[in-house]
């Protein structure tokens, strides 16, 4: 504690202030209506003050009244120290925030010596025998009545600034705490939206399986994977789901997606490592049908083209194709090219998706770059800068806020796996999502979002492990580990928030739900059980037996 310089000493010659001169001024309101000989609309306040303070012990002598006054033949009485004057313990008591009257307080007086030598009484209060207040704080409530002390004025300071100090702290940690309890309400809130029941395993795949997509309508689940075989899952509220379509494909399938009405699938057929020789192909299927509205091939005059990624228009009548060359083409439903682009070889798509209830596309580049495509009268691009090195995969969520680039561990910078969040409205980028264990290798990773307003973001992991972050704020709700192998694809239904899919090359399918969502179809489960039960009993006669 820094400590300013004492006073200068006066000279004894030098001429004596009034009373009044020596101490500061104080609020004559508040001592008027304590004392009521001293009047607030005097003319001289500082007469009544000198007068007030001449008839207490805060009075000083001078030698002429002294000698005076007194008739005595006694030597005239040495002129103390100005600065070495009592405060009677009224006048703390009066300025104290503590009611002298009130009989849990006891107050007395002692000296406590100022390490500069001067001396002042001061007021110490106590509770239930534990002393409240010293030295500092005394001073503090009965500052305005202090001598004119630089290391009092000092100590006052400093007391006061501790007081603000702790009240300051003591509100910080009020808002930490309040802060930590709504941070805890909220992760316990995100939890009860987490699909963290298994509510169906499906195994009916015989290899790897890659991919799975909810359809919009929330009705189907298509899966596909190495055993070259699309399946179309229904029922999957109900306790048995079933298989409404399987198409065997005699390739291997690297991305099928829905049309936003539910009614076609679009398939791309890309590299397949068993038949090197097969050309890239795009198929649309008709869902009810289960027929090919038609099959293109990927290629010019001159050599076959890898396609890398395709996309629905919001219309469901066109979707949008691109390739490793630059080309980017629009096709409708009968396989005629509408419109057709190019643009340079480093800003050729690697994947893209569509933003919802737009014509726009999150793509991401060969050069490793996140752009908007804008389809309409013209088209247009936006960048949102460039990526880290090895990116793999970009998605869009459901209500076309946010797009999520997963990004491979990288071994050479020593920079762990993780997700990159962007938002698409002010195009700028948010946070990165990591969790110690997240592993992300050699392998393509799908996020999703879940909940009914995407407050959650999925992932999968190499090690089979499902991680979900809380969107607002990067930390990690909850860990899910029910897959054996790397779990690739994670797929939300939109309209039922409370389901979730992930797959697996442990050839199984998860359908994971909600607490919540679980409890509520247990009634129903029961039903549905009792209701097979009944249908599959044969009928039973007494005379001739089942």
């Amino acid at each position: 504690m820094s400590l300013s310089p004492p006073p200068r000493k006066q000279s004894l010659s030098s001429p004596q202030r009034s009373p009044s001169a020596r101490y500061p001024k104080i609020n004559t309101n508040a001592l008027s209506a304590a004392y009521p000989s001293i009047k607030e609309d005097d003319q001289d306040v500082e007469k009544d003050l000198a007068n007030f303070f001449a008839s207490t012990s805060l009075a000083t002598p001078t030698s002429s009244s002294s000698s005076s006054s007194s008739s005595s033949s006694t030597s005239p009485t040495p002129l103390p120290d100005r600065n070495h004057y009592t405060r009677p313990s009224s006048i703390a008591t009066f300025y104290s925030p503590i009611d002298p009257s009130d009989s849990s307080w006891s107050s007395k007086t002692s000296l406590q010596p100022c390490p500069l030598g001067h001396h002042h009484h001061l007021h110490h209060h106590e509770l239930d025998g534990t002393q409240n207040g010293g030295h500092e704080q005394d001073m503090a409530l009965a500052g305005p009545m202090l001598p004119s002390c630089s290391y009092c004025s000092s100590a006052r300071s400093n007391s006061i600034s501790s007081i603000m100090e702790e009240t300051h702290s003591s509100q910080i940690r009020e808002r930490n705490s309040a802060y930590q309890c709504l941070e805890g309400q909220r992760r316990d809130a995100l939890r009860d939206l987490v699909p963290s029941e298994v509510r169906h395993r499906l195994t009916f795949h015989l290899d790897e399986c890659w991919f799975v997509h909810f359809s919009p309508s929330g009705q189907y689940l298509v899966s596909v994977g190495l055993d070259q075989v699309l399946i179309i899952w229904q029922d999957l509220m109900t306790p048995e789901p079933s298989i409404f379509r399987t198409i065997n494909i005699k390739r291997s399938i690297t991305h099928v997606t829905w049309s936003p009405d539910s009614k076609y699938l679009l398939l791309n057929l890309g590299y397949d490592g068993w038949h090197k020789d097969f050309i890239y192909e795009l198929q649309v299927i008709e869902v009810e049908s289960g027929e090919f509205l038609f099959t293109r091939a990927s290629q010019d005059s001159t050599c076959s083209t890898i396609v890398s990624d395709v996309a629905w228009f919001p219309d469901s009548q066109r979707f949008l194709y691109t390739d490793d060359r630059g080309r980017i083409s629009i096709y409708n439903l009968k396989g005629d090219i509408i419109q057709e682009y190019t643009v340079e070889k480093d800003q050729a798509g690697k994947f893209l998706r569509n933003i919802p209830g737009t014509n726009d596309f999150a793509v991401l580049t060969s050069s490793l770059t996140l752009d908007i495509h804008s389809f309409g009268e013209t088209h247009t691009i936006r960048s949102l800068g460039a990526q880290p090195q090895r990116t793999t995969i970009v998605n869009v969520s459901h209500q076309g806020r946010y797009a999520v680039v997963t990004v491979r561990n990288d071994k050479q910078i020593h920079r762990p796996s993780h997700l990159a969040l962007y938002d698409l409205k002010s195009m700028t980028y948010i946070r990165a999502f990591e969790a110690e264990t997240l592993k992300n290798d050699d392998f393509m990773i799908i996020p999703t979002f879940i909940g009914p307003n995407e407050e959650i973001l999925c992932s999968g992991s190499e090690d089979g492990k499902l991680y979900l972050w809380d969107v607002e704020t990067g930390d990690l709700i909850s860990v899910l580990d029910e897959h054996s192998k790397h779990a690739g694809c994670m797929a939300s239904n939109l309209v039922h928030p409370g389901i979730m899919a992930s797959c697996s090359d442990d050839n199984h399918i998860i359908v994971w739900v909600t607490k919540e969502l679980q409890s509520q179809l247990q009634e129903s489960d029961e039903k549905w059980l009792e209701k097979r039960r009944q249908s599959a009993r044969p009928a039973f006669d007494i005379k001739k037996g089942w």
